[in-house]
């Protein structure tokens, strides 16, 4: 056969054998994304071998994991006996890639990396004059560029509101807080939000090797405390660069590396590298990376302004003629990173993937802050042989560009020799600094998160404001090129580059390669019928906000969002604090309506105990649990253990009984024999699904029948035999000769002994269900006497719906017969206290002596609920229901109950009311056993609600520090004749950043 026949004809065996139309199936997907697992693959093998007459292995299915691999190997070497070896995969660590997994961002004009992705696709450029709470402008400007102490520059990017910070949130003393430098205070509060855009619970990272590498370079909150009497004990750890990155390690408890870099402008990329070679190393499991810069003094305004690097237009004029220097820019970068197979493996929503990195210096070039081009093509060169990659597959370059007149093309002209080969394609150039301003340490970080961002959308954003190309830059026949307006990203594997220079010459690149996700085929699995969400936050505050952004959210997300993986990833990849609100909804509506309209609380630090309490005879009805079988797997699953343990015959009738169409068989269910199999097998089903959500009691009960299944749940009896039991109970207790009936009368258990006894009855009492609700149970013609006494005295009562007359001396008769089969029966000891119907109290063992009485015995309900109020127990009905009524209206105090199924049907409805029980009352649930059913999928969040509040000590006048913390005339002269020298060698004067 030919190539192309045998990719065709594997194409259809695979869509056969997955069950997926083969339109859907790509050639190049791996085998086990496309579904074929490994029974599959011997089914595919079988054809194979009969298709082409060769002898074949389904191992070679993993040799050559996709169709066109495969059918290479079939067209080729498959007959041959000179089969060639599978190539060998080198497994060194430092040749695995590393995945960025989450980011945040808060830079000039964006609060987030949503709102810098918008400014990004309008080209905007946010810069701003100084703002007047850094320092008086008017005393530090001056149009004259000679003027000592003066900047010739008024603008800058900033961000707001940077006195401000949650303090409490990161466990901080306001006193403390006041003297950080706010670029720790930014620093702690975007890594919590990489964590959360990543889905990484911090909680669970506790102890673990994680790497903390930040890039930080000024501290000019330091010099507003300058004067000695305002230092504190806190002023050494508040402004050391060093505890920037300590402090995040020490909040989060990492114990993996802990380093701030300085190599001023490239020290945020820096820092990426030196992570991913911690990574690499096994150094670090994960790393925590980013850069930072605040200005909130003038003294590097001056600095800059004497070096002649800013510009006097006040823009970053990146690539264009107008290129007069750079403007400063302040804000904070931070990224998650994993290696990439841990990422993949855990399911990761995967920005980029970091193929290579290098840093290299320029040595002595020409002058200390003069760029080198050699360098920058060397370490762009280096970076792309680590990461395996040649020039026709790069297609866009996040260049430095700071926006100097020869400073962009020194730049440009080593890409020109780099990509001087590229023969496939075109390479665009861009600058983040044409947006933002040059944020120095965090320069690196902007660029790396703009490129990640343009991975995302798959578009190439245009680069803002070039009116005319530098002269001394020229593209013509080159592959270079510079977009203007937005442009679809169309390579189906986009690679990436992105620059970034130390104005002391330490140089950095790192290449980026984005990530497609398999796609997943084969059937959607079930859904449940309603949806449960949780927020939380550290302060009733922060709670608020978070219910007034996730009703924004839902408002404004697209239709495409799907309310399971919004409640899947508030309950999974979100850390739990202690305010909360838990709603349950079907619809976004549903949601928006309840958050607006409810309030979270504070939830107890210590949760409480649980109890599971078993329904008995009575409370069956047809279809009970039907929408749990239907769409729960742990239910389906459970349910199915406990029928196999009958033969086909009996099991083939049970479900027939619970879910046929037969109405006549469905009535079935009221029989004894068959009222006593399917509750108690209902009940270890839905046992079964709570204890998957987490929940595990510390005590169970059971009203008569429910004693089993207590006793099942509490490990007193395996399920096979608890199982036969029950069948047999229910046999004999419905096969008794003389068939009785009962009633609840409300009145005591005193006063209905003393009627039994003063009119000679044989009625026996059968249940205590609340201190004036007591159940009789007897003969017919002896109930009717009965009755009409209560009638007599006015005492309220109502003739139950039973085939007999339960827990009483009519069962005398099947007493042995049923001992003599509990004797069977081998019991254990209970990992969990059952609460006795006999006498309410707890117990860890039964044996077929109590099972014997406690068939003919008095079931003490009320006994049992009292026992678990003076505990304060949270109890939770496990079956269809009845008990809870009792309960809520007998039963006073803090006794909170919740249900498991609804007679109507709609029985998640049930089960999410109780789950919000639970987490309301602090119950810590499982959720993702949960979800695991579900398969959902992370999605994106809105971010945590910060209750920030201002926290900035009282400045000194910076006029007042001239005198202590000047320039020294004797250097400014230095200074000043150093840069004449440059200035007559050459129009290039130090302006590179």
């Amino acid at each position: 056969m030919k190539l192309v026949d045998i990719r065709a004809w594997l194409v259809e065996q695979i869509a056969e054998a997955t069950g997926v139309t083969k339109e859907i199936i790509h050639t190049d997907e791996p085998f086990l994304h496309l579904g074929l697992d490994s029974v599959k693959a011997v089914m595919v093998t079988v054809q194979i071998e009969e298709k082409l007459h060769v002898t074949c292995s389904p191992t070679m299915f993993y040799d050559y994991p996709t169709i066109e691999q495969l059918a290479a190997y079939l067209h080729d070497g498959a007959a041959s006996s000179e089969r060639k070896p599978p190539a060998q995969i080198n497994d060194s660590k430092h040749s695995e890639d590393i995945a960025i997994v989450g980011l945040s961002c808060r830079f000039p004009g964006a609060e987030s990396p949503e709102h810098f992705w918008s400014n990004l696709m309008e080209g905007k450029q946010s810069i701003s004059e100084i703002p007047s709470s850094r320092w008086n402008l008017s005393e530090y400007y001056s149009e004259n560029l000679e003027d000592k102490g003066k900047m010739y520059t008024r603008w800058g990017g900033f961000i707001e509101r940077i006195r401000q910070f949650d303090a409490g949130f990161f466990g901080i003393s306001p006193l403390e807080a006041e003297v950080m430098d706010p670029q720790q205070r930014l620093l702690m509060e975007q890594s919590w939000l990489a964590f959360e855009d990543a889905g990484v619970r911090p909680s669970e990272l506790e102890n673990k090797d994680v790497g903390v590498f930040v890039g930080i370079s000024t501290n000019d909150y330091s010099k507003l405390q300058y004067k000695p009497t305002r230092i504190t004990a806190y002023h050494g750890t508040g402004n050391a660069p060093s505890i920037a990155a300590n402090r995040l390690s020490y909040f989060y408890n990492f114990t993996g590396p802990s380093i701030s870099l300085d190599t001023a402008c490239s020290s945020s990329l820096v820092a990426l590298h030196q992570a991913c070679r911690s990574l690499k190393d096994g150094e670090s499991s994960m790393a925590l990376v980013g850069g930072v810069n605040l200005i909130l003094h003038p003294g590097l305004y001056v600095n800059f302004s004497k070096a002649r690097m800013m510009s006097e237009s006040g823009r970053c004029h990146t690539f264009d003629k107008r290129a007069d220097g750079y403007v400063r820019g302040e804000g904070c970068g931070m990224v998650v990173l994993r290696r990439l197979s841990e990422a993949v493996a855990n399911g990761d929503r995967i920005y980029a993937v970091i193929k290579g990195s290098a840093i290299n210096q320029d040595g002595r070039s020409n002058g200390l802050t003069a760029p080198r081009g050699t360098s920058q093509q060397k370490v762009v060169e280096r970076a792309l042989a680590q990461a395996g990659l040649g020039v026709n597959e790069i297609s866009y370059m996040e260049t430095h560009g700071t926006g100097t007149k020869l400073g962009d093309p020194i730049e440009v002209n080593a890409l020109k020799e780099v990509f001087a080969k590229k023969c496939e394609g075109t390479c665009h150039l861009g600058a983040v600094k044409a947006n933002i301003g040059h944020l120095e340490a965090a320069a690196g970080i902007a660029g790396l998160i703009k490129v990640c961002l343009m991975f995302r959308h798959q578009v190439i954003v245009p680069h803002p404001d070039l009116q005319a190309i530098n002269e001394h830059i020229t593209l013509e026949g080159t592959a270079l090129t510079i977009p203007t307006e937005l442009k679809e990203w169309k390579d189906k594997i986009k690679n990436a580059g992105i620059s970034s220079f130390g104005f002391g010459g330490t140089n950095a690149h790192v290449i980026l390669q984005s990530y497609r996700a398999p796609r997943k085929l084969g059937k959607r699995p079930n859904r449940y019928n309603m949806n449960l969400l949780t927020l939380s936050a550290k302060n009733e505050t922060s709670l608020r906000g978070m219910q007034e952004a996730y009703a924004h959210f839902l408002e404004t997300e697209g239709s495409n969002l799907e309310l399971t993986n919004l409640c899947y990833s508030a309950h999974c990849k979100r850390d739990l604090f202690p305010y909360r609100l838990t709603i349950a909804g079907r619809t976004r509506k549903e949601f928006i309506s309840q958050l607006r309209a409810t309030e979270g609380m504070a939830v107890s630090r210590v949760p409480g105990k649980i109890a599971f309490v078993y329904g008995g005879q009575g409370s069956q009805y047809p279809q009970m649990a039907r929408e749990l079988f239907q769409s729960s797997p742990v239910f389906q699953q459970a349910l199915s253990n406990g029928l196999s343990t009958l033969d086909h015959e009996s099991s083939e009738k049970v479900m027939q009984i619970l879910y046929g169409e037969d109405q006549i068989l469905n009535e079935e269910i009221h029989q004894t024999e068959y009222t006593q199999l399917t509750l108690f097998l209902i009940q270890y089903a839905l046992t079964r699904m709570w204890n998957s959500f987490g929940i595990s009691p510390d005590y169970v009960m059971g009203h008569s029948i429910g004693e089993y299944a207590a006793a099942c749940q509490a490990g007193m009896i395996e399920l096979s035999e608890a199982v036969k039991l029950v069948r047999i109970r229910g046999k004999l207790m419905g096969s008794t000769l003389v068939r009785g009936e009962m009633a609840t009368v409300q009145s005591t258990e005193q006063v209905i002994r003393s009627l039994i006894a003063d009119h000679g009855c044989t009625l026996s009492i059968a249940a205590i269900n609340a201190p004036d609700q007591t159940v009789v149970s007897g003969t017919a013609d002896e109930l009717s006497t009965f009755i009409e006494l209560l009638k007599a005295r006015n005492i309220l009562f109502k003739k139950l719906n039973v085939s007999n007359a339960f827990h009483s001396n009519l069962m005398d008769p099947i007493l042995e017969e049923f001992y003599q089969a509990a004797k069977e029966v081998h019991y254990k000891t209970g990992q969990i206290p059952l609460i006795s119907n006999l006498n309410g109290q707890p117990r860890i063992e039964i044996s077929a002596g109590y099972l014997k009485d406690h068939l003919r015995g008095t079931v003490r309900f009320h006994d049992c609920v009292s026992f678990f109020r003076e505990e304060k127990v949270t109890v939770l009905e496990i079956g269809p229901g009845g008990l809870i009524k009792i309960a809520r209206r007998h039963i006073k105090g803090d006794l909170a109950w919740g249900s498991s199924l609804d007679r109507e049907g709609a029985d998640w409805e049930a089960i999410h009311r109780s789950l919000v029980l639970l987490a309301e009352r602090g119950i810590a649930i499982d959720w993702d056993g949960y979800y695991a059913p579900l398969q959902p999928e992370y999605t994106r969040l809105p971010s945590y609600v910060f209750n920030r509040r201002e926290y900035w000590l009282e400045e000194d006048s910076i006029h007042d520090q001239a005198d202590e913390t000047s320039i020294h005339p004797d250097v400014l002269e230095i200074m000043n004749h150093h840069l004449d020298t440059i200035n007559n060698q050459s129009t290039y004067m130090l302006k590179r950043g």
